[in-house]
């Protein structure tokens, strides 16, 4: 067993180099030396180019060189090019903040001047204030969390009571939709918390392509239509998959809609 020359890794007794190390640089049978190769120059001002061009991005630009010299704009052309360069400034550009951006800002705590971003859109102190903040104590974090109460998932008073389709439209337009109910989505309405977890118990938490278990990884199951088909939301077509399981579901569909049935998830 020989040894590479140059990185000493182990290799055939034919050999002398690694594959890696044969293409690297001048043991490259296509190796170049770089000033063996031919310079091409700017005929005006002899400045280093491209093969490509005979002139620079400055003098191709110039006098009878630039490709527009010698013509002129008709009056329908100015017109549009009038409009279309119309006053933007000020209270005309639609992103005008009512000289919001002109003002000073001041951080909250130490008085010290910030930046507008961070003073028109961020938490209002500099960076050394905000530290503080983020490096709060133990105490002090118990007693935010103790006026901040958790009222997600069962400590939410409306936790398992139904939605109302009038009261979803009315959700859809107050955050700027239409007004349909998961407009913005390809999941039908049955497709719920409770069916999934439905399918979930069904399968004993277990993800049906590698049987890792849901209390093992660090989220819930994916539930997973077999049929891609993200409308039909019957039992027989959801199963219950590992994030990385589901990944993988996403390409060469065919074979997974047949493995599915081959191990009879799916219901025929």
């Amino acid at each position: 067993m020989n040894h590479c020359i140059d990185c000493n890794k182990k290799i055939s007794p034919l050999s002398i180099r690694c594959r890696v190390c044969s293409n690297k640089g001048v043991n490259n049978p296509r190796y170049k030396n770089p000033e063996d190769r031919k310079k091409f120059f700017c005929i005006d001002c002899s400045t280093q180019i491209s093969r490509q061009a005979k002139r620079c991005t400055l003098c191709s630009k110039i006098g009878s060189n630039n490709h527009f010299y010698g013509k002129k704009h008709s009056e329908a052309t100015r017109s549009k090019m009038s409009n279309n360069h119309a006053d933007v400034t000020g209270k005309n550009n639609p992103a005008y903040t009512q000289g919001l951006t002109l003002k000073d800002y001041y951080c909250k705590d130490c008085n010290k001047e910030i930046s507008h971003q961070c003073g028109m859109y961020g938490s209002g102190r500099c960076e050394s204030c905000t530290h503080k903040i983020e490096n709060l104590s133990e105490a002090i974090r118990k007693k935010m969390r103790d006026n901040h109460a958790n009222v997600s998932g069962e400590n939410n008073g409306r936790f398992g009571l139904p939605v109302s389709k009038e009261t979803r439209s009315r959700l859809s337009l107050g955050h700027g939709g239409t007004g349909i109910p998961f407009e913005n989505t390809d999941y039908g309405t049955e497709f719920t918390k409770e069916l999934k977890e439905q399918v979930r118990k069904r399968d004993n938490y277990k993800c049906q392509i590698c049987g890792v278990r849901q209390d093992e990884i660090p989220r819930k199951l994916d539930v997973h239509h077999i049929d891609y088909d993200k409308l039909n939301c019957i039992l027989n077509n959801l199963v219950s998959l590992c994030k990385r399981c589901h990944m993988s579901t996403n390409t060469n569909r065919e074979y997974w809609i047949q493995y599915f049935i081959d191990t009879q998830i799916l219901m025929v």
